[in-house]
C-alpha cells in the first residue's frame, strides 16, 4: 500500500512544485510589474446609490455661462501721399510764418514759385488745381491779396489758432474732388469732443509778422460751440514798401458755430471775411 501512496503522492505534487516558480518572484521584479497608481475624477453618485444610503440629493441644476466680445475700430492709417498737420507744427516750423500754406512747401513733392507769395505747386502741377475744403465746404482760395487763376497769395486767412485739424491729399483724393488734378486739403475747425461734453473755453491774443489778431471759443448751449478769430495787418505801420513797391493792408474774420443733435448728428455754420488792397508806387 504504501508503494501504491507515493507515486501518486508525486504525482499531485508536481503540478503545485512546477506552477510555484511562476509566482515567486524577485522583489525587484515584482515591484517592476506593480501597476502605476491611477487618479480618477470621483464618480457621481446616482439617485439608486443616494436612496439606498438615505442621502438627500439636491434636484440638478442648469448652469448657463455666456460671454461678450468687444470689438473696436479704429480709423484705417493715412495713405503715404496724405499729410495730417496740426496747429503745433505750424506754429513751430521754420519760415512757415504760423501761415498753413507756407508750410506745405516744406513738404515733400511740393514746391513753391515765389517767397513773396504763398502758392505751392504739388507734383509740377499748377497753384489753381489745389482745392481747399473748409469744415465740408469747397473755398476756391483761403488767402488774401490772390491773383486770378490761382489759390495763392500773401498771407492765410485762416488764423492758425483756428484749426483743429488740416489733411494734404498730395494724389489719390476722394472722387468727388476729381476736377482737382493736383492736391486737396481738408481743413477743419470743429473741435473734436466727445459726444454730450461740452467745448473747452479758449482765449488768445496774438502778434506776428501776420498781423495782430485774437480768438475766442466758449460752449454754446449744452452741446454747441462757438469760435471767433480776427486778425489786422500791421505792415503798413512800420515800412510804405516791402518790397511789392507798397504795403498790403488785409482784415479777416472767421465766425464758426456748431450744434451736436440728440442723434449725434451735427450742424454748423461757417462765415470766413477777408478785406484786403494794396497801394502800389510805381518808381519814381
Amino acid at each position: 500500500m504504501r508503494l501504491l501512496v507515493l507515486p501518486a503522492f508525486f504525482l499531485l505534487a508536481l503540478p503545485l512544485q512546477a506552477a510555484e516558480p511562476a509566482a515567486a518572484k524577485s522583489p525587484a521584479n515584482t515591484f517592476a510589474k506593480t501597476p502605476a497608481p491611477t487618479t480618477s475624477a470621483p464618480a457621481a453618485a446616482s439617485p439608486a446609490v443616494a436612496n439606498a444610503l438615505g442621502v438627500t440629493l439636491p434636484p440638478p441644476r442648469r448652469i448657463v455661462t455666456s460671454s461678450s466680445v468687444l470689438v473696436e475700430a479704429t480709423s484705417p492709417p493715412l495713405s503715404p501721399t496724405s499729410h495730417k498737420i496740426t496747429s503745433y507744427l505750424i506754429e513751430t516750423a521754420a519760415g512757415a510764418f504760423e501761415d498753413p500754406s507756407r508750410y506745405f512747401q516744406l513738404l515733400p513733392g511740393v514746391v513753391s514759385d515765389s517767397d513773396q507769395r504763398n502758392d505751392f505747386l504739388v507734383r509740377g502741377g499748377n497753384p489753381s488745381e489745389n482745392l481747399f475744403v473748409i469744415d465740408n465746404i469747397d473755398i476756391h482760395s483761403i488767402n488774401h491779396l490772390a491773383l486770378a487763376d490761382t489759390t495763392g497769395g500773401f498771407v492765410s486767412m485762416i488764423d492758425n489758432a483756428a484749426i483743429q485739424s488740416m489733411t494734404l491729399h498730395t494724389a489719390a483724393h476722394d472722387a468727388r474732388f476729381e476736377d482737382r488734378l493736383s492736391s486737396v486739403v481738408e481743413i477743419s475747425t470743429i473741435p473734436d469732443t466727445a459726444p454730450g461734453s461740452r467745448a473747452p473755453v479758449r482765449h488768445m491774443t496774438e502778434v506776428g509778422i501776420a498781423g495782430v489778431g485774437g480768438m475766442d471759443s466758449r460752449p454754446l448751449g449744452d452741446n454747441g460751440s462757438l469760435f471767433i478769430s480776427g486778425r489786422q495787418s500791421v505792415f503798413h505801420l512800420f515800412t510804405n514798401d516791402i518790397g511789392l513797391n507798397g504795403v498790403p493792408k488785409y482784415t479777416n474774420n472767421l465766425v464758426r458755430a456748431d450744434h451736436t443733435l440728440a442723434n449725434g448728428d451735427r450742424i454748423w455754420g461757417l462765415s470766413l471775411t477777408g478785406i484786403d488792397s494794396i497801394d502800389i508806387k510805381p518808381d519814381q
